[in-house]
């Protein structure tokens, strides 16, 4: 388990929805789960919603007290934790971490501290609970992947992480190309279809 989401009882304005949809227009949010920076600073929420077609997508963010350079979504106010800097995820050092571990690790998502159900229920392809990775440097990043270097379990590796916009099932995705085995799917409460949430590709294999 990724550990405990800290959810505070506050105010946000705007709204979480209104800054997404400053980026995805007509972004309807259906719901989130979450994962946990181990040092407790960044938020890292991964927000599932519908678009003008009813499609299901995804919008990865990380909530921070300061804004980094580049992948800006946004700012809100929060009445308890005061300015918050949303950042896509791929742009996100310690996010990209975070879902680097999950997928090794064959983690899943965190728990709410609220005890509020998660839209999806997740799980890294992995099988090596203490993995960690630290020293995440980011090469490359746009909206749906990030090339990055960073130490895992104390050795360099180079890698690419994709969090695809659309959520589709794995059987489509296997129907155009391979799938990578390091991964996270992911299943709603009603259904038994898992669907792509991220792939973990090594590029220095």
């Amino acid at each position: 388990m990724s550990g405990v989401a800290e959810i505070l009882a506050a105010e946000l304005t705007p709204s979480k929805e209104e800054v997404l949809r400053a980026w995805w227009p007509n972004f309807q949010e259906k719901g989130a789960f979450r994962l946990v920076d181990p040092a407790g600073e960044v938020g890292i929420d991964f927000v599932i919603g519908t678009d003008e077609a009813d499609r299901y997508l995804q919008l990865p963010v990380t909530y921070r007290s300061a804004e980094l350079d580049g992948g800006s979504v946004g700012q809100l106010e929060h009445s308890v934790l005061g300015t918050r800097y949303l950042t896509k995820a791929t742009y996100d050092p310690v996010a990209v971490g975070e879902i680097v571990r999950v997928i090794l690790a064959g983690d899943n998502e965190a728990q709410r501290s609220d005890a509020k159900p998660q839209i999806l229920k997740i799980k890294g392809s992995g099988q090596t609970p203490s993995t960690e990775v630290t020293e995440v440097v980011i090469e490359d990043a746009s909206e749906e992947r990030v090339f990055a270097n960073a130490k895992i379990n104390g050795v360099g590796r180079s890698f690419e992480l994709r969090l695809p916009r659309r959520l589709l099932p794995v059987k489509y995705l296997r129907a155009s190309r391979v799938p990578s085995p390091r991964n996270i799917t992911g299943v709603f409460s009603d259904s038994e279809e898992p669907l792509v949430i991220a792939e973990l590709i090594w590029r220095d294999l």
